[in-house]
């Protein structure tokens, strides 16, 4: 039997996941100067001339594109220069049909000084169809929420930031915001899809949502993976709310700093002070997960949490309160722990000190590190212009098997995934 490990080959593997169609039908120039022959001045005039596969490519100028959008076609908004943005001010309306795509590329969503308009993304309906509504944000930057509390959308998200987001089912990769909420589908959607949050960074500075959380996931009917993320804050708040549902919760650093006890994995109902709240009735891993309260005199509490869920090799922050006797091998520290901006452990107490199995290697195939650096997920994939990985190819995502047996030594390959250069 040959064991094959192909985390350094990913990038071999990825194909593009944004098609707006099989085939493009044609490209509708933008230009607010009036220098660019054949375009049209305003991007709703482009969407009402544009049919479905169509790009709208918009010219950056000095001037931002002012209006309020409503896109009822599958179409894909990109920039008319390659490696640059382009500047919108006003809200976009998003109709959903079965099977529509829409795809931002670039987008830069400004609000003006002074103005105090919410700007953003929104969803104007439900989708009433079979097939899911797909909306693309891709380099994206949203001075505004992303509002897809609705049912019928899938919502994609990678390399982007914005205030708030908003959605039922999505895949959100690399990206930072201040807080998310992932919302019940009806039953009719989404039972068996799974949200994908990886390698994201949320930071709350504010009360005024539900459970005052920077992360809240309540899709029963979902499953979730969220892997190396990022979450922290700087009041006393929730960070991160999982419930009723089945998924993992793996490689995240969740940071707290309330006086109060921060409590980690507990299913005390409308507690203020939580740094990760996983409560449920299904199956919940959480694994080589970082949890810490930066507050000297606080604490961080692991509490009790409901159904065929598991904590282990996890390392926790400044601890107070009992520990569920069914969890093993995690590391308790009652006091500081070390880890740069982003998360991520190099060295001392978590450094390769998460769970020793194949599947949960560092992406240097040596035992993982806890946190956000850890992991085939590691943070570095997602973020290469950040201090720990410079000048790196940037990877969104890939769903492809961490290991693969063979006894003859063949084996074919399948993967898919998002590889922007």
């Amino acid at each position: 039997m040959i064991l094959f490990n192909i985390r350094k080959a990913l990038v071999c593997f990825a194909f593009s996941l944004f098609t707006v169609g099989a085939l493009r039908a044609a490209d509708i120039n933008i230009d607010n100067t009036g220098e660019i022959p054949g375009s049209y001045p305003t991007i709703s005039a482009g969407i009402a001339a544009a049919t479905d596969g169509d790009r709208i490519v918009i010219y950056p100028t000095i001037y931002d594109y002012k209006d309020s959008l409503v896109v009822n076609k599958s179409l894909e908004f990109i920039c008319a220069q390659n490696g640059q943005s382009w500047e919108f001010y006003g809200v976009i309306n998003i109709v959903p049909a079965p099977g529509r795509t829409i795809s931002f590329i670039g987008m830069q969503i400004v609000r003006h000084m002074g103005e105090w308009s919410v700007n953003g993304v929104f969803a104007s309906q439900n989708n009433v169809g079979g097939t899911r509504c797909v909306v693309n944000f891709i380099d994206c930057s949203i001075y505004g929420p992303l509002a897809f509390n609705l049912d019928g959308f899938e919502v994609n998200a990678f390399y982007s930031s914005f205030w708030n987001l908003e959605f039922r089912m999505g895949t959100i990769v690399g990206s930072y915001m201040d807080r998310v909420f992932v919302y019940e589908d009806s039953p009719v959607w989404g039972v068996g899809d799974t949200v994908i949050f990886i390698g994201n960074k949320t930071s709350q500075t504010s009360w005024g949502l539900p459970f005052a959380a920077n992360f809240v996931f309540k899709n029963s009917n979902a499953t979730y993976f969220i892997a190396n993320n990022f979450f922290r804050y700087n009041l006393f708040v929730d960070t991160a709310y999982v419930v009723d549902t089945n998924g993992w919760f793996i490689n995240n650093t969740v940071e707290g700093s309330s006086s109060m006890t921060n409590w980690a994995c507990t299913t005390k109902v409308n507690h203020r002070y939580n740094v990760v709240w996983l409560e449920g009735v299904k199956n919940t891993h959480a694994v080589n997960n970082v949890f810490y309260n930066t507050n000297g005199s606080g604490g961080c509490a692991l509490g009790n949490f409901q159904g065929q869920n598991r904590a282990n090799y996890n390392l926790f922050g400044r601890i107070s309160y009992n520990h569920h006797n069914g969890w093993r091998d995690n590391i308790y520290v009652n006091g500081s722990l070390s880890y740069d901006g982003n998360g991520i452990i190099s060295s001392g107490t978590g450094h390769n000190q998460g769970h020793p199995g194949i599947p949960f290697y560092d992406i240097d195939i040596t035992r993982n590190n806890m946190g956000t650096g850890g992991g085939p997920f590691a943070w570095s994939n997602y973020h290469p212009d950040s201090q720990n990985a410079p000048g790196r190819a940037r990877i969104y995502l890939l769903d492809i098997k961490s290991q693969i047996y063979s006894l003859t030594g063949s084996v074919p390959v399948k993967a898919s995934g998002v590889h922007m250069k």
